[in-house]
């Protein structure tokens, strides 16, 4: 089991099942770095798993508000909204077990 403590809330990883302390909309912050404090490779990890969820829209590559990549402080990063345990629990059980099985750092976005 992994588990992040967060600010009045815990992310708890059991079974590939995540399950958020609190039931508002919550938006949990995946760090390209693991529990050891190194930075996660391939470089592109944000953006393949941001990728499960994008479209093309006008030739364009398109992330969806639910899943999306970022960099923070030179940090690359993946916001993962809760929503996307009940509209797409196939895609959301795969994001978490990808952050169980590389024991990426979990935090919960401002």
């Amino acid at each position: 089991m992994h588990t992040a403590v967060l600010s009045n809330s815990e992310l708890t990883l059991t079974d590939g099942t995540y399950e958020p302390a609190k039931t508002k909309q919550q938006i949990w912050l995946i760090q390209g770095v693991d529990e050891a404090g190194q930075r996660f490779r391939p470089s592109d990890w944000a953006e393949r798993i941001s990728g499960l969820m994008a479209t093309f829209e006008g030739g364009r590559l398109q992330y969806s508000a639910m899943l999306y990549p970022s960099i923070i402080n030179g940090i690359k990063c993946v916001h993962l909204d809760d929503r996307l345990q009940s509209t797409a629990p196939d895609i959301h059980q795969q994001v978490m077990e990808f952050v169980s099985s590389n024991q990426l750092n979990v935090v919960e976005s401002l």
